[in-house]
This record gives C-alpha cells, structure tokens and sequence, in this order.
C-alpha cells in the first residue's frame, strides 16, 4: 500500500511539473525565433555587392548577414529551392525574374515574394555641344577604353595585346580623327565602378567566347583580368573637387567625350550632348522599356514567409524600403541609382504565374 501511495505521488508530481512546464511555454515572449537562426541568408551576384553592403551597414550589421555572391543562375534556382530555416531569404539580381524561375518558386511553395527596385544605375557618355561625335556601341566602348584588346577580332584563340588604338577613326575609318580620351572620376568613386560593369563589361561581354567566361570558375579569373581594366593613357582620371562638376570639365574640353552619371544628366545642361548608345538616347523612358542598354535595375526579392519569422529580415525590409534608402537624397541615390517610379511603387508583389490544368 505504501508503495501505491509513493508511486502516485510521483506521478502526481511528473504531471504538476508538465502542466506548469505547458503554461509556461505558453507565456514565453513571442519573439522567439522559430527559424532557429539570428542572421539573413542573401544572395547576389558581384554587381550588387556594394548596395548589399551598405544596406547590411545601414540596418543589422555583418554579424547578422550571411551573403553568398553568385551567377544570377545559380541565385534563381537557389532562392526557389523553397522555404525554411536552411533557405535564403533575399536575392539581388540586375534583372527581372522569368516566368519559368517564378514557376520554379511557386512549385517549391513559394507563393508570395515582395519585389523592391532599389534604383537604376546607368552611365552616359556626353561631349560638348558642337563636339563631333563617334557612333557608340557596346563593342566600341570596349575597343577605345580597355586597357587590353583582342588582336584578331574574329578569333576566339586570338591573344590579348596592348590597346593600340590611338584615334577613334582607327576603329572605323567613318569616325572622326580625334584622339580617343575619356573624361572620367577616380577609379574607386560609384561612377567609375558603374563604368567597368556597364561600360567595359558589357562590351567585352558581346565576344561569344567570352561571355560566359564569368560563370566558369577555371576562367572567371582571365575574364575579370582583361573585362574590367581601363587604359591609363586615354582615360583622364579627375579627383571629386567639388569646386569644379563634371559637367563643366565636359564642356571646356571640346576634343573629349566624358563619363557622367544618370542623374547629373538629367539635371539638364545646355552646353553638353548625350551619346547614343546603339541608336538609343538615355532618357527615364529608355530606362523604363529597356532599350538604353547602359543601364541595368537592381532588384531585390523578399520571401513573404520567412519576414515574420526572422526579426533581422524585418529589420533590413524596414531598412531597403524606407526614406533614407530609396528617396529623394537616399544613400541609394548618392550610389548612382535612379528611381524611375515613387518610392511607394518600388515595393510590389510578385504575380506569380498560374499552374497550367492538368490535362
């Protein structure tokens, strides 16, 4: 009977301790993290490093920010693996996502992804007004500026020699005679860096053999060797005086195109000229539809699921979409991005495609 009475008690005691155990679970804070993580999982491919960057500096800090720097391939197909603790969060890309990456996500249970348009970023090349002008393309642009060029044009095996072009009319005999100079910033201000992803990058990207060069890793690094460098002897590097704009270096010299960004541009100025890039002249319409092609958008995508259950993904939403980010004056702004909308349009949801009727 004695042994009845302990074996009760004991039990007794087990289902006291489970029921306060139970209701105190029931009181804890609802802060706690459910992903069982403190720190964001980014993705993002090199171009957007430096907006990644102030962002994280701006609202949770490294500590709390894992970032992974991919091809905007790999990014798509890893941020629509699907959703959880072990998932990414945000990805920055320079484009849209496509139907078929949407679909990707959708079918992994994504279902509701924030878009938020950082800005564009774009470089024009302007003269002065009664300066005669080449006809850019990307290709050009790549030929006069790059520190190193293909010998033979059409070769994929071709070696890399020393740029050798002097005059513009020695890259099409129609050009005119001037010698090719670039009136630019210094090399580690945003502009300059806009130059060598939008300028040089591109360009170099337009060889077939090349342009998927940077998503192979045995040689990602002859790529970023002969894409990304300027020649010293044609580009007339300025330190940032504020005394003296760009805009006024352009104008007094007559012989010489210069490196401006987009919005210096459209602050207007009389005595300068924009370059067509490919028939195409910078405006805000030819940067909404796509058709300048020195310019690229910076998106960032949100997974919905993961914004309440992460508190530093919410602290760094609050961050990308807030006034001091995207308006007027922003830290985004003073990187060279643009906003071609309101800030109230730049955050949108995602419309995802429909799943096609089993047949």
């Amino acid at each position: 009977m004695m042994m009845k009475k302990i074996i009760l008690g004991i039990s007794l005691f087990c289902l006291t301790l489970a029921a306060q155990a139970e209701s105190n679970a029931k009181k804890a804070p609802t802060t706690k993290k459910t992903f069982g993580r403190d720190e964001v999982i980014a993705l993002s491919t090199p171009d957007g490093q430096r907006y990644l960057e102030i962002l994280t500096d701006k609202s949770v800090g490294h500590q709390q920010m894992n970032i992974r720097y991919t091809e905007p391939v790999t990014s798509t197909k890893t941020f629509c693996t699907g959703l959880g603790a072990d998932q990414p969060d945000i990805m920055l890309l320079t484009r849209n996502m496509s139907t078929e990456e949407l679909e990707r996500c959708r079918d992994r249970g994504i279902t509701d992804i924030i878009r938020v348009t950082l800005g564009t970023e774009a470089i024009i090349f302007a003269a002065e007004k009664s300066a005669i002008l080449p006809l850019l393309d990307r290709k050009i642009i790549w030929r006069a500026f790059s520190k190193e060029v293909f010998q033979h044009e059409m070769v994929s095996s071709s070696r890399v020699i020393a740029n050798p072009h002097k005059r513009w009319k020695d890259l099409n005999k129609a050009f005119p005679a001037q010698l090719i100079r670039l009136i630019a910033p210094v090399e580690k201000s945003p502009l300059f860096d806009s130059f060598k992803d939008l300028g040089l990058q591109s360009g170099c990207s337009q060889y077939s053999w090349i342009k998927d060069m940077q998503y192979h890793r045995h040689y990602r690094a002859y790529y970023k060797a002969h894409c990304f460098r300027a020649r010293q002897d044609a580009v007339i590097l300025h330190p940032g005086k504020k005394s003296i704009s760009q805009a006024d270096r352009i104008a007094a010299d007559k012989t010489a195109i210069g490196l401006m960004s987009l919005q210096d541009w459209l602050q207007g100025d009389d005595r300068l000229q924009a370059l067509a890039i490919e028939g195409v002249m910078p405006s805000l319409d030819s940067l909404r539809d796509g058709s300048y092609l020195l310019a690229r958008p910076h998106y960032m995508f949100v997974k919905q699921a993961h914004l309440d259950k992460l508190p530093a993904l919410k602290k760094l939403f609050a961050e990308m979409t807030s006034e001091a980010a995207l308006g007027k004056g922003g830290y985004f702004e003073k990187m060279a991005l643009v906003q071609t909308q309101d800030r109230d349009e730049a955050q949108t949801k995602v419309i995802m495609p429909k799943k096609k009727p089993v047949k």
